[in-house]
């Protein structure tokens, strides 16, 4: 098929397709010190980590296991979460309730009351006092949407400054 057989129509499916795979979020895997990439995997009930030639790399000892996201993965071990490496090393323990990926180095948490975000360290950068909102908590380009005990909300910076009032 040449171009001029292409119908509008398909034109547009083309286009949006493209514009789908060039704003796809990446990169969707972590690099293992092998400079391999790790993908989840399930053996029973358990979760650990494979290299694309099917090499276990973490072993499955975790009861959920996500994609790598900025170098770190969430994981959990009962009702708690936290973060590993690519090496399997525990870079943030697994204490919270929830908690979701990192986003412009920051990562929504849960300490059972309300919600803050941790740095990858593990160091609570932005003091948990904020209920979960439907808008998702992920910093994006600089700034997340937070909601106040109040049901006020507003956006923080990464650092946790208030950008606006709270409305």
């Amino acid at each position: 098929m040449n171009n001029s057989n292409l119908r509008p129509a398909h034109l547009a499916v083309a286009l949006i397709l493209a514009n789908l795979l060039i704003t796809l979020p990446f990169p969707l895997f972590a690099q293992a010190p092998s400079g391999a990439m790790l993908v989840p995997f399930r053996k029973g009930d358990k979760w650990g980590y494979s290299n694309i030639d099917k090499k276990i790399v973490i072993s499955p000892i975790y009861d959920s296991a996500e994609l790598f996201r900025e170098g770190l993965a969430r994981v959990s071990l009962g009702r708690r979460m936290g973060f590993i490496d690519s090496s399997g090393k525990v870079v943030i323990p697994l204490t919270f309730e929830f908690a979701r990926d990192f986003y412009e180095g920051r990562a929504l948490v849960f300490d059972g009351k309300l919600y803050g975000f941790v740095d990858k360290t593990g160091q609570m950068v932005i003091p948990a006092k904020y209920r979960e909102s439907s808008f998702g908590s992920n910093f994006r380009e600089g700034l997340a949407v937070v909601e106040y005990p109040n049901e006020k909300s507003g956006y923080i910076d990464v650092m946790g400054k208030e950008i606006t009032g709270a409305k």
